[in-house]
């Protein structure tokens, strides 16, 4: 997480960083974050969503809302909006 966190970092440092290695690493830090339960996943695939969104690309969109497709993505019996929102996207 550590490695994505930072290479994140040093990408936002760059005059004009590139959009699909910023989608890249943040579905990584995402994914990792949600394998170590960390609920900070569900900024990094909204983010990894946003850039999808901006580049136009549907099928990045589809892989940054298939984040959220682990069973422990939400509680039990809870319906998450923003995640049903991103999924009907």
């Amino acid at each position: 997480m550590i490695q994505y966190e930072r290479a994140i970092g040093a990408l936002e440092l760059l005059a004009e960083p590139d959009p699909l290695l910023d989608f890249e690493l943040r579905v990584g830090l995402a994914i990792a974050l949600r394998a170590a339960s960390d609920e900070r996943y569900r900024d990094a695939a909204f983010a990894a969503a946003a850039i999808a969104r901006s580049i136009g690309d549907p099928d990045l969109l589809v892989r940054a809302a298939m984040t959220f497709e682990s069973p422990f993505t939400t509680r039990m019996g809870n319906v998450d909006d923003e995640v049903t929102g991103l999924l009907e996207e």
